[in-house]
């Protein structure tokens, strides 16, 4: 009898299903993102004008995912090492990363149950080389590293090994640039933010 009626309640399922189902592969964090939007990014006094320009493209990939301005570079510098825990979204460069990472999000909660995110620094390490324009077969591409980790500050974690060209895929090759978001991370952005 359960099995006449699981078989049952399948087929109907398949029925009215209809159309093609899409599949996404993204992983929601934190899935109340950030307490508020957007996420404004100081950048550290030290960078250069093309190192902001990465910063500010990167974080304008969000925005462009469509669900609102989501991530900008702010208008003010520090001079704070990474990470910071004072109240304010900070970049910069740190040796305090191990060796095989290339940047970090440092996220500060609202609450102990993690469900939204107050602030959230990235420290890029200083043992990798990156290029601001057309990496070398031996340089990261900054941008598209920023805007992996600005879908961590926004609340994304890594996807599954099946999305290997979505900007949140949890690594990069050298020469490689990912600076567009994928289907996969629009979908994730989504989850959070629609």
């Amino acid at each position: 009898m359960r099995k006449r009626i699981l078989a049952t309640l399948l087929a109907f399922v398949l029925l009215f299903s209809g159309g093609a189902v899409t599949a996404y592969a993204y992983n929601v964090a934190v899935s109340g993102g950030l307490e508020s939007t957007p996420y404004s990014l100081r950048w550290h006094s030290s960078m250069t004008t093309a190192q902001k320009n990465a910063i500010s493209s990167a974080c304008g990939a969000w925005t462009s995912a469509g669900y609102g301005k989501l991530a900008e570079l702010s208008s003010y510098s520090h001079t704070n090492s990474y990470p910071t825990d004072n109240n304010y979204n900070e970049i910069s460069f740190t040796g305090s990363l191990e060796d095989d990472v290339l940047a970090q999000c440092h996220r500060v909660f609202t609450s102990i149950f993690r469900t939204k995110i107050k602030t959230a620094d990235i420290g890029i390490s200083t043992s990798h080389t990156f290029s601001t324009g057309t990496p070398s077969s031996t340089q990261y591409d900054l941008q598209s590293v920023i805007t992996h980790e600005v879908g961590h500050a926004l609340g994304l974690g890594h996807p599954d090994d099946t999305e290997i060209t979505a900007v949140m895929y949890k690594s990069f090759a050298p020469g490689e640039t990912r600076r567009t978001l994928s289907s996969d991370d629009i979908a994730g952005i989504a989850a959070i933010y629609d």
